[in-house]
């Protein structure tokens, strides 16, 4: 609201500002390294994320799923899930967070243990087609190297990734054979992770990110 006044004032325009990433966060791993498997981060909600769920769910039942489920706990009386560097608190009890991650005061994850999740994974499902925007854990996934596996409703990928540096499916029945067709080509899976991260690294780094705002700041002075 502030930013819009102070805009309309200075009779210049509202940007929108994304996320970044802090690349001295990342660990360094291997592609060999990472596992077959498909990692998961977010909500497992099924009231706010059907999707999502059903999508972990089929993959589970393929055994494409890591079993973090079964070792996942409850963070004092309230349920959290992943939000990039930090956790938030919904008012549907009913999220899941994966057991060993250390947390700080505040509920607020370590953000390298985070990334070290998201990389020791060559796929990542996280889907939100029903948020109707762009996520944090978007740039996230492809920053740490691995491919983000998401469903075809996810609006404004294409803006902020590369054509076909992540894998996307249409239908939850669909996404074991999504998935077992890129386990099956590692060659062009790696290719799609390069690409991903790459751009990420390039255009969406807290660095990049910086210099844009104080490129918006001086326009708005």
């Amino acid at each position: 609201g502030h930013m819009r006044k102070l805009a309309a004032t200075k009779g210049k325009p509202i940007y929108y500002f994304p996320f970044s990433v802090d690349l001295d966060l990342l660990p360094k791993r291997k592609w060999a390294s990472r596992a077959d498997i498909v990692g998961f981060t977010g909500s497992a909600d099924e009231y706010l994320y059907p999707h999502r769920v059903q999508a972990a769910q089929r993959l589970a039942d393929a055994d494409l799923l890591h079993d973090a489920r079964a070792r996942w706990q409850t963070v004092s009386k309230k349920r959290w899930h992943w939000r990039g560097q930090r956790l938030s608190q919904s008012a549907i009890n009913h999220h899941d967070v994966a057991e060993g991650v250390k947390f700080r005061k505040y509920a607020q994850i370590d953000p390298r243990d985070y990334f070290e999740y998201l990389a020791s994974f060559k796929i990542v499902l996280t889907c939100a087609s029903n948020c109707q925007l762009v996520l944090n854990k978007d740039y996230e996934i492809p920053a740490a190297g691995a491919v983000m596996l998401t469903d075809g409703g996810t609006p404004g990928l294409d803006e902020i990734l590369p054509a076909g540096s992540y894998l996307k499916y249409y239908n939850p029945d669909d996404v074991v054979r999504v998935v077992r067709r890129a386990l099956a080509n590692p060659q062009e899976l790696q290719a799609r992770a390069r690409l991903a991260r790459d751009h990420v690294h390039e255009y969406h780094s807290d660095a990049v990110r910086t210099v844009q705002l104080e490129g918006i700041l001086e326009e708005l002075r």
